[in-house]
């Protein structure tokens, strides 16, 4: 009689569907767009001899322009373990538009950069702003963001909304020099896990990237305090350039 309830006990534990637990490692690829919603670069610098333009003061000049930017492609490769992620983010970031700031006269100063509203007010250029299309004159920005994060799951059902955070290191590409920073991320996304290990879809992240500013690249310190003085910024403020880029990522995963 001890015997047989011993199997009967047996049996029961074995037929007892496994216990349900979360996937433990994963793969997710994340196709999508990067939506800039700030600047990438302000005080953009070109030497320049404006005289045959705008006259003989303008022979000898250094020009700084914002550059405004459009939409371009933002992927992602992430390895998940749990709730944790581990990524790459690669971001396209093409040039728009470049507006004119600042000018210096360097036959007659190279200390100070002229704002373009008061070379307007005395009659020395036009009114208005004065920007051009640099859609095919300059190469895009690429970001290379390399990221470690947590997300933090709303729910635990097949439908599973989070909210992804991320820290990493970002390496900037401009016209052939290297520019390093670091990356912060936060977003909503939210996906649909079906057949055990395969899940869609969809995350939107706000991404603040902050690299080295290219206006640094072959500046001394002298030249450097110059231009944060032209900005109105302290020196920490000329010595980085940060872009605010929203992505919309649709993503795929493997969960093992």
């Amino acid at each position: 009689m001890k015997a047989r309830t011993v199997l009967v006990a047996v049996c029961m534990v074995l037929s007892m569907p496994p216990a349900a637990h979360g996937f433990t490692f994963g793969i997710e690829l994340a196709p999508g767009v990067g939506i800039p919603v700030s600047n990438f670069i302000d005080g953009f610098p070109i030497d320049a001899d404006l005289s045959a333009e705008m006259g003989q003061y303008f022979s000898n000049v250094a020009l700084r322009f914002d550059l405004s930017n459009k939409p371009g492609f933002m992927g992602a490769l992430f390895f998940l373990l749990e709730d944790f992620e581990i990524g790459y983010q690669p971001l396209v970031l093409p040039f728009h538009r470049a507006t004119l700031t600042h000018i210096m006269f360097k036959d007659i100063t190279d200390k100070y950069y002229v704002p373009v509203e008061v070379l307007q007010d005395a009659g020395l250029i036009g009114t208005g702003a004065l920007s051009v299309d640099i859609s095919g004159d300059l190469k895009p920005a690429v970001f290379h963001a390399f990221t470690f994060g947590y997300r933090f799951n709303l729910t635990d059902t097949a439908f599973r909304p989070y909210i992804p955070f991320a820290i990493g290191f970002a390496l900037g590409r401009l016209e052939g020099d290297n520019l390093p920073g670091f990356v912060l991320q936060m977003g909503l996304g939210a996906e649909y896990r079906f057949h055990g290990h395969w899940a869609a879809g969809a995350c939107v992240r706000y991404n603040w990237v902050a690299v080295q500013n290219p206006r640094t690249l072959g500046s001394s310190v002298k030249e450097l305090g110059i231009d944060q003085a032209a900005a109105n910024q302290t020196l920490l403020g000329a010595a980085i350039e940060s872009v605010q880029v929203v992505s919309v990522l649709a993503t795929a995963s493997y969960r093992f």
